[in-house]
């Protein structure tokens, strides 16, 4: 689960924003990672992609949530 923060940046001079085909593009490349180092990767790419161009200006919330069997 995630917020809109996420993929709403700015990624060019023009406007155009990250947005969910973006978002999923960066999460293909972590998608071999651990849980926790998926979340922090992608949230760090993010933020690199919007950094140029204002940066992540709405909140980012990503919740990761799982259980173990007993």
């Amino acid at each position: 689960m995630f917020t809109d923060g996420l993929f709403e940046g700015q990624i060019d001079a023009e406007g155009r924003r990250l947005d969910l085909t973006g978002l999923l593009r960066l999460a293909q490349g972590h998608r071999t990672l651990p849980p926790d180092d998926f979340v922090d990767s992608l949230i760090t790419d993010v933020e690199a992609a919007s950094l140029q161009h204002g940066g992540l200006a709405d909140d980012v919330a990503v919740i990761h949530l799982g259980w173990a069997p007993t």
